[in-house]
């Protein structure tokens, strides 16, 4: 069951992370999180939204493209989490394709505080590798 993030303004937070992910645009993807967000990435520890776009930047700079597909979406009073798969092109052409589960906490301002990221990255760090 694929669902579109739409509708609140919960979800319209995340849709905003999930456009700037796809446009490996770190700016959209960090536009609607707080000053003060914790963004938890399998492998490394909890970053600050600064670290947060300086990683997005080199994902950015690593791959040619990237579709970061929802495929389940759970709205609760505190957020939301969405199953999802994404396929990324490597510059050298490599594609991996990987799923996982993110969870965001949005605060009553509308902005994102937390996103607990949740997959297996060694398809991508392999294809990266080649």
């Amino acid at each position: 069951m694929t669902q579109t993030i739409a509708q609140s303004t919960t979800r319209e937070a995340v849709q905003h992370y999930i456009e700037g992910l796809n446009a490996l645009d770190p700016q959209l993807a960090t536009s609607m999180y707080a000053p003060d967000a914790v963004i938890r990435y399998p492998g490394r520890p909890p970053m600050e939204l600064d670290e947060f776009r300086a990683y997005l930047g080199q994902v950015r700079d690593a791959l040619s493209s990237f579709q970061l597909t929802p495929r389940e979406v759970f709205e609760t009073d505190h957020g939301v989490a969405a199953r999802w798969t994404f396929v990324a092109t490597t510059k050298a052409g490599h594609e991996a394709t990987c799923e996982g589960i993110d969870s965001w906490t949005v605060g009553a301002d509308g902005l994102i505080g937390s996103v607990d990221v949740v997959y297996d990255p060694s398809p991508l760090l392999e294809a990266l590798d080649r």
